[in-house]
């Protein structure tokens, strides 16, 4: 998560395994937001976000800039309600472009992106 302000973070990759050798145990570990931004004036080059249990994206600082975002919701849980980029409603100014959320198998989502 990020706090602070005037933060640039650049070529991220936060993943929670969604496959193993260990009898699936990965699938019973608990992986919140993958990626949260409290903090203003954070900007993101290339985040990438895969499998986490709640919105993966989650953003609730001001004037937030992102180019180029990648995820793939949690296929393996079909009790999942997030989405993969969620900017909070209060949120007066954010910038975002190349977005893309997707999803592998039967598992269907209202939106990828609120």
């Amino acid at each position: 998560q990020i706090d602070g302000s005037e933060v640039t973070v650049d070529n991220t990759w936060l993943w929670h395994a969604d496959h193993d050798d260990c009898n699936g145990q990965s699938d019973s570990a608990f992986s919140g937001h993958g990626f949260g931004v409290t903090g203003s004036d954070v900007r993101v080059y290339g985040l990438k976000v895969e499998h986490t249990m709640q919105d993966l994206v989650s953003w609730q600082g001001e004037r937030g800039e992102v180019y180029f975002f990648q995820s793939e919701l949690p296929y393996a849980d079909p009790e999942f309600s997030g989405v993969g980029y969620h900017v909070a409603p209060e949120v007066q100014q954010h910038t975002a472009m190349g977005i893309g959320v997707y999803i592998v198998g039967s598992l269907t989502v209202d939106t990828g992106v609120r």
